[in-house]
């Protein structure tokens, strides 16, 4: 709740400070462009030194994870299947799921500047792609360098088109319980193994 409001006071911050800029100066509108760019460009060169991190660590600890989408979002249903990866095999993923969604809302937002001339995208971007970098388990990781034991697998990010939870069900709260025990145990074991494997820096 805490977080949700912090963010929704940070759009508001953006917004105000947008409507008090004049973007119809074409150098105000040059400046926020270069400003676009910048970030977005040091975001995908932050991306960039985590995948080395990776690829330099080679960490073959071998875990145990829920199945995932492509998007890094679990796989809608009751009974998810588990699946054995490696902590490289399941950070390249997850860096992949952060890098393709930050090349989405880029390209989209691009595309509706460049159609529409609208500038507020661009400032909501400039603000919102650092923090997703940056409020990663990855960065953490492989930037911060602190300690992956704190950042226990499977990180578990719910999927936006599971509407399940909006069904009347009876053995809804049944099923919730059953999923965070297993969650619970499984991240216990891989912490386990994490835990017990030669660290690489």
């Amino acid at each position: 709740m805490a977080a949700s409001a912090a963010q929704m006071l940070k759009v508001g911050a953006v917004i105000t400070a947008v409507r008090m800029l004049d973007f119809e100066d074409p150098q105000n509108l040059m400046y926020l462009r270069i400003v676009y760019v910048t970030v977005q460009s040091l975001c995908w060169l932050v991306m960039l030194a985590i995948f080395v991190s990776i690829k330099l660590r080679k960490d073959r600890t071998v875990l145990k994870v829920y199945e995932t989408t492509p998007f890094g979002t679990e796989v809608p249903g009751d009974e998810q299947k588990v699946v054995t990866t490696t902590v490289e095999q399941y950070h390249t993923s997850q860096l992949l799921a952060m890098a393709v969604s930050l090349g989405a809302s880029t390209a989209i937002v691009g595309f509706i500047h460049l159609k529409w001339a609208l500038c507020p995208p661009l400032c909501m971007q400039s603000m919102m792609n650092p923090e997703t970098v940056y409020s990663h388990q990855l960065f953490s990781i492989h930037i911060l360098r602190q300690d992956p034991a704190k950042f226990p697998i499977p990180w578990t990010k719910p999927n936006p088109m599971d509407f399940s939870s909006l069904t009347q069900d009876a053995g809804a709260d049944e099923k919730k319980v059953k999923k965070e025990k297993e969650l619970g145990e499984m991240r216990a074991a891989n912490e386990k193994a994490v835990a017990s494997h030669p660290k690489k820096e």
